[in-house]
């Protein structure tokens, strides 16, 4: 059941928004993220924002705590 969960967690995001997270979790900043895809860094930084909202993250922190129980970090 808890696969399931967490499966449905990571098919919530867009390509984008996964992608500003991969990205994000590497270390890089959203203005690196925007340079890096060809967009502001507002628009990146609201990506993420959208990430940490659909994932149940209240900050950076629960992010990356989350990540790593997704399996997209270790």
């Amino acid at each position: 059941p808890n696969d399931l969960q967490e499966d449905n967690a990571l098919r919530k995001l867009t390509e984008r928004e996964f992608i500003c997270l991969c990205y994000y979790l590497t270390g890089k900043t959203a203005s690196e993220i925007g340079e890096l895809l060809n967009f502001a860094p507002k628009t990146a930084s609201a990506h993420l924002y959208n990430v940490r909202a659909k994932l149940g993250c209240k900050n950076r922190s629960e992010l990356f705590t989350k990540s790593f129980e997704l399996g997209l970090i270790q």
